[in-house]
């Protein structure tokens, strides 16, 4: 693929995705009424889930991929010089590779839990705002809350978190300047 090609492929992104706003003639979505408490329940069942994807996903991988990658450890430790460079590289290249399974897999199980409805955009708009979406826009609202979801599930509980302490610090910070300042 030329340069120019692939330097051109996120503003032919960029464009496609604001067409969307046209061709879809969307209409504006009103967000639900929600307290702090309301996010915090979200993050944390997102947490649980992601905890949940991920400790099974270990399980998977380590009984698929384990054996093999102990088996080159040990065959590290006979052997010197070039040849236990060469073990060290090809320990590193599998390790890589079960590296990408994993965040692939990851990837596809966090997409599925949110195709079966657990979503995050979803939980934040009136529902009565989605029933009156154009059938297309409501499609894409879906697309996009699968694809959004997924990706933070996958992404694990340890981003799911900081985004927990944000939200948390940012919600303490309110509540204390409220508190200083005169009503």
């Amino acid at each position: 693929m030329s340069q120019t090609i692939r330097k051109s492929i996120p503003w032919v992104i960029v464009a496609v995705v604001l067409s969307l706003s046209v061709w879809l003639t969307p209409a504006s979505l009103a967000l639900r009424d929600f307290e702090a408490a309301d996010i915090l329940q979200l993050l944390t069942a997102l947490l649980i889930i992601s905890l949940i994807l991920e400790r099974a996903l270990e399980v998977f991988v380590t009984t698929w991929r384990g054996p093999a990658a102990k088996k080159m450890g040990e065959e590290m430790k006979s052997l010197t010089g070039a040849d236990r460079e060469r073990k060290g590289l090809e320990k590193t290249e599998y390790k890589s590779s079960t590296q990408r399974v994993a965040l692939w897999t990851g990837l596809t199980l966090g997409l599925l839990v949110s195709a079966v409805g657990i979503r995050t955009l979803q939980a934040l708009v009136d529902p009565t705002a989605l029933d009156q979406l154009p059938k297309a826009q409501a499609a894409a609202f879906s697309l996009l809350d699968v694809l959004l979801t997924g990706g933070l599930i996958a992404g694990g509980s340890e981003g799911i978190h900081k985004i927990t302490q944000v939200f948390t610090n940012f919600m303490e910070a309110t509540a204390e300047k409220a508190k200083g300042e005169p009503a």
